[in-house]
């Protein structure tokens, strides 16, 4: 609902060169890169963006999501149960009705057999016994109710959620004649690129190659190479997702291949568009740091395991609606994603060394990216910008907090950002009740919540990163599950993404800085960005410089000239690093000399101070 028409409006003013996130961000990544890819080569646009949230009113929205038949019971409840069947919500006796009717509509035979006993002493009470035996009836039957819907949930919760690939609805259409949301996502991706609905899906590789010529023999190598380092992609476009079953984070495209899908897995949660596309998709090549013998044992191995299973193409082949998906996997709502993998290590942990031995292929587990990384507002950055990047974060409005919002709501009051240095984004504090069983639910809950984002709830006020995020707060009955929102309540959100960009665009394009001449400032944000990006490396570069001095002098010149491992290729590649040994030494040469209170001046601003290090590429 927020991000169509803030995104195009960041369009209008500017060319999306690198575009990511998480979730329902991903989706809206997804579609924006592709409208830019429709730009760029002259065949799509932004122009279905202003009519997107127009669409998913009056109902759309909600039948975005479609479930199962089996899990039908599950999703009814779920709606009744957190007030996202109606678009005023319900009150707390409202909740309680409508998710006992939800448990009788749903298991009809169980509710009807679970009565039984208690219409009989009542009829017997009525015929016979009297009053009392009428009375305990009527209780009687409310006991076995109570007890047997709870159980038919579970039994339902536990066999078939799991086998839908532990979701409710899979995102595929299920014979309503309207698409649901994995199919509505792939042709909003394809209508914005210039494409058809029915045309292949776009790819990784044509977003990186949009408006690029490829020689007339195609891409050879090296091309390829370059067109996958992202500084010279023309659109890269990045999401995340959630390994559940390593229990980390992902980037996608994923950089190597590693993992292979099940056809008839995925013929479950993707259309037949994607699957196609997939298997005409070129094999992947072998990484360079891969025996090529054990990568073709590997994919032959893959071939003939019970199921068959394929290798994913390398990301240029890898359809964007791929990646979208596994980042939007809402865990119990839509389904997870299924991909296998060669797990390395036998049942004692040791290392699986045979090339072209046995391998054993595991299941693994992909959901939603906002478990692990909900706001990542660092995929783009670099040592200094040299453009602007924005980041769109949405959240509650703060606890006890119940803006009188109506149809002519001012976006104002539910748009936030850094408009100086000194106005950060500090995340907003949690409450919870002190007693009951609500005070332990919302304890595990700041658990979770602290588990999953505490990452991007530091950024938020990180010099560089707080005056770069605008955030669009909602209420309780905004956004969320909340599937059936009024048509008045779609168009607020949209007005107040539309607001955000046009507020951070603003912000980064106006004066609002010194020196200030005739008593206005004549510094834009962009400039000040760029001079706060720039201090706060120069602050950390002291810490690095000294702690590189010595680890370096513990390293030795004799393990540099023969080394266990990671030996350089050539004597270029050995110059080149030599080079780099000499110059980090003078920088912590410079530093050692100098004054320590000058140091520790430069190390203190701007606040709070950071550090480099090195960290893993998800």
């Amino acid at each position: 609902m927020i991000y169509p028409r803030a995104l195009a409006a960041l369009a209008e003013r500017y060319r999306l060169r690198g575009i990511g996130g998480t979730s329902a961000g991903a989706m809206a990544a997804a579609v924006a890169a592709a409208a830019e890819y429709g730009r760029t080569t002259g065949g799509g646009g932004f122009d279905l963006f202003d009519d997107i949230p127009t669409e998913l009113g009056g109902g759309g929205l909600l039948r975005l999501f479609q479930p199962e038949r089996e899990t039908r019971p599950l999703f009814r409840l779920l709606l009744a149960l957190t007030g996202g069947d109606r678009p005023e919500g319900r009150t707390v006796p409202s909740k309680i009705i409508g998710t006992l009717a939800a448990a009788l509509s749903g298991y009809p035979l169980v509710a009807t057999l679970a009565a039984l006993p208690g219409l009989a002493v009542i009829l017997l009470g009525a015929l016979v016994a009297g009053p009392w035996a009428v009375l305990l009836g009527a209780v009687l039957l409310v006991i076995i109710e109570l007890i047997a819907l709870p159980v038919a949930i579970l039994r339902n919760l536990s066999r078939d959620v799991p086998a839908n690939n532990f979701g409710i609805c899979t995102g595929l259409s299920t014979g309503t004649g309207e698409p649901a949301v994995t199919e509505w996502l792939q042709s909003k991706i394809n209508i914005a690129a210039g494409l058809t609905a029915d045309d292949p899906p776009l790819t990784f590789g044509q977003l990186w190659t949009a408006g690029h010529r490829a020689p007339a023999g195609g891409p050879d190598d090296a091309v390829r190479a370059a067109l996958q380092d992202p500084t010279r992609r023309a659109i890269d476009l990045r999401v995340i997702t959630t390994c559940l079953s390593e229990s980390r984070p992902y980037e996608l495209p994923f950089e190597s291949t590693r993992f292979f899908y099940d056809a008839d897995e995925w013929r479950r949660i993707f259309p037949a568009s994607v699957l196609a596309a997939l298997q005409a998709a070129p094999a992947s090549r072998t990484p360079q740091d891969r025996d090529p013998v054990a990568w073709q044992s590997e994919h032959d191995q893959a071939l003939q395991h019970s199921p068959g299973l394929r290798r994913l193409p390398d990301a240029e082949h890898l359809p964007i609606v791929v990646a979208v998906r596994m980042s939007l996997s809402m865990p119990m709502m839509i389904s997870a994603v299924p991909l296998w993998a060669v797990e390395r290590t036998d049942l004692g942990g040791n290392p699986r060394l045979d090339p072209t031995g046995p391998r054993h292929f595991e299941h693994v587990w992909f959901s939603d990216g906002g478990l692990s990384s909900n706001f990542p507002v660092q995929l783009f950055d670099a040592a200094l910008p040299t453009r602007p990047t924005y980041a769109i974060n949405l959240q509650s409005f703060p606890p006890g907090v119940q803006p009188a919002i109506d149809e002519t709501d001012d976006a104002r009051d539910a748009v936030e950002w850094a408009q100086d240095n000194a106005d950060g984004l500090a995340p907003k504090i949690a409450r919870w009740p002190s007693r009951g069983l609500a005070a332990i639910l919302g304890f595990f809950g700041a658990i979770y919540t602290s588990s999953s984002s505490w990452q991007d709830n530091t950024q938020l006020n990180f010099p560089g990163f707080r005056d770069r995020i605008v955030r669009v707060l909602q209420t309780a009955r905004e956004g969320g599950i909340n599937l059936a929102m009024s048509d008045a309540t779609i168009e607020r959100l949209a007005g107040r993404g539309e607001y955000a960009a046009q507020a951070i665009m603003d912000q980064f394009d106006q004066p609002h800085y010194p020196p200030l001449v005739d008593g206005r400032p004549t510094r834009t944000g962009w400039d000040n960005h760029r001079w706060v990006r720039y201090r706060a490396l120069l602050s950390v570069l002291p810490a690095w410089a000294e702690s590189y001095r010595l680890g370096r002098a513990v390293l030795g010149d004799d393990l540099v000239a023969d080394p266990p491992s990671y030996r350089f290729t050539d004597a270029d590649e050995a110059r080149l690093a030599a080079e780099l040994d000499r110059t980090m030494a003078r920088l912590a040469q410079l530093v050692d000399q100098a004054d320590p209170q000058t140091v520790a001046a430069l190390a203190a601003q701007p606040r709070p101070v950071g550090a480099i290090r090195r960290v893993p590429q998800i």
